[in-house]
């Protein structure tokens, strides 16, 4: 069954980055996001919540391929982990000094994507060198 977005004059008023038609709220098995009205001629799209807020600012190829890579790397660290994705975010907007309506992927420059990335790398290292070759967890 799929969900009524909670904000509808949002949903009107949306023109797609790309082309300028009208965007589409949608439900795909990632989430929710608007999609543009003439796809698939353009493949234009905004990420939302579930309600259809949208949670992303537009941003160039460049700078949606670095929100990619660092959400790939955040989601696996935390799943890695065995963290829930609340701790997980809440751990990041501590490391990034940012309250939670402003620490969301999707909303970041292509600096603040390799800061992600470095601070699920950095976890990473730091876990690697606290198990003894012998792979016993000495933390």
């Amino acid at each position: 069954m799929k969900q009524q977005p909670l904000f509808k004059d949002k949903i009107y008023n949306l023109k797609c980055p790309k082309c300028g038609s009208k965007m589409v709220l949608k439900n795909s098995k990632t989430g929710t996001f608007y999609g543009c009205s003439k796809f698939p001629k353009c493949k234009g799209s905004r990420g939302a919540d579930r309600y259809g807020r949208l949670y992303d600012k537009p941003a160039n190829k460049l700078t949606k391929a670095w929100r990619m890579l660092a959400h790939d790397k955040f989601d696996m660290w935390w799943r890695y982990k065995g963290l829930s994705r609340n701790v997980a975010y809440q751990r990041l907007q501590s490391f990034m000094n940012m309250p939670p309506d402003k620490a969301h992927i999707g909303n970041f420059d292509i600096a603040k994507c390799k800061k992600v990335i470095e601070y699920c790398s950095m976890r990473e290292v730091i876990e690697l060198c606290l198990i003894d070759p012998s792979g016993i967890n000495i933390f």
